[in-house]
């Protein structure tokens, strides 16, 4: 079983509204597909019945400005996965979807050659090497960087956001 944490707005679903709105800050409820879903699945090579139950774990996760996040999981052992370890969990993806969101925009790892799943593979490989190859000429930049800061009044920082046409 692969395992996941993830946030949801609170217009998910028709049941994420009332437990955002109850006392509750732990619950564990059974959710089916909306047609929206089953027609987006059934797009993605996946035969979805309007009858599969989906059982998830909703939890509320209180942030240091005080605002309240939901997020769904399927750790649903409460005994192991207090709801306290959430708010941690959910700081720990937020470097994730950062970097997924470098890949997407600024690597632009939406924009495929082709239409294939062999040219999207090799866009996809491309990709990534070419973000290795980057991360790895930063880390040098970066001594050299740390020496130039040294002299001046504002740290400066590589600029990871120009994108380059191929």
């Amino acid at each position: 079983m692969r395992y996941f944490v993830m946030h949801c707005k609170a217009s998910f679903n028709k049941q994420v509204i009332p437990f955002m709105n109850s006392s509750e800050n732990d619950i564990i409820v059974e959710m089916f597909p909306n047609e929206k879903a089953i027609e987006k699945m059934y797009q993605y090579g996946y035969c979805v019945k309007k009858m599969l139950q989906l059982k998830v774990r909703m939890v509320k996760a209180v942030l240091n400005a005080g605002e309240i996040e939901i997020l769904l999981t399927n750790l649903y052992d409460q005994d192991t996965y207090k709801t306290a370890c959430f708010k941690e969990l959910y700081y720990m993806r937020w470097e994730v979807e950062t970097s997924y969101n470098g890949d997407k925009n600024s690597q632009q790892l939406e924009q495929f050659s082709g239409h294939t799943v062999c040219s999207i593979k090799q866009d996809f490989y491309a990709l990534i090497f070419v973000a290795n190859l980057q991360s790895l000429i930063e880390k040098q930049c970066e001594v050299f960087l740390e020496k130039e800061n040294k002299q001046r009044i504002h740290n400066y920082k590589i600029n990871k956001t120009l994108v380059s046409e191929v």
